[in-house]
């Protein structure tokens, strides 16, 4: 969890505005309760007193009294030591499943494409990553094996793929 923080302090050190954006929705099986949060670190008080305001007033436009079922559930467990202990043991080993299945797709695709180079996939990390595929190739995943890639500002990303859909992989790649 450490690693994923290490740019915030870096660059609220760096005297730099800061908006995080955070949601518990997918790590904590929320889908439907969009718990999260936004946190800003202004630079002094009166930013903060001019940001926090234009905050409420954007919140009040778009809703009054969001649900909070979902974060009862999140601060329950991140405010009980057991709990968030148990949590953070269960993140790491999704953390661990997820490089293991990464690791998995690169061996199998090295073997089946050596002159291709695939490693870029094992240096990025959590659940999403850059693929290198073109826009082609993303919409013919997409028209002839149902498999759905993300185009995100850009960059296309990934969920971790399963074995099931490495053939279909191959056969893409090797043409």
């Amino acid at each position: 969890m450490d690693e994923d923080v290490y740019a915030i302090p870096t660059m609220a050190q760096a005297g730099l505005p800061v908006f995080v954006s955070n949601s518990f929705s997918k790590i904590f099986g929320l889908y439907g309760d969009r718990v999260g949060g936004l946190s800003i670190i202004c630079q002094n008080q009166p930013e903060c007193e001019r940001v926090f305001g234009q905050l409420k007033a954007g919140v009040r436009r778009l809703y009054s009294s969001p649900p909070s079922n979902g974060a009862k559930i999140v601060e329950h467990v991140l405010t009980n030591d057991a709990l968030r202990t148990e949590w953070l043991s269960e993140v790491e080993l999704m953390r661990r499943r997820v490089f293991a299945m990464r690791t998995m797709i690169v061996s199998n695709l090295k073997k089946a494409l050596p002159e291709k180079n695939f490693d870029h996939l094992l240096k990025q990390h959590r659940m999403f990553s850059y693929t290198g595929f073109s826009t082609e190739q993303v919409e013919r995943l997409h028209e002839e094996f149902a498999i759905y890639l993300g185009l995100v500002l850009g960059v296309l990303v990934w969920r971790v793929l399963m074995n099931t859909m490495f053939n279909v992989l191959l056969r893409l790649l090797q043409q």
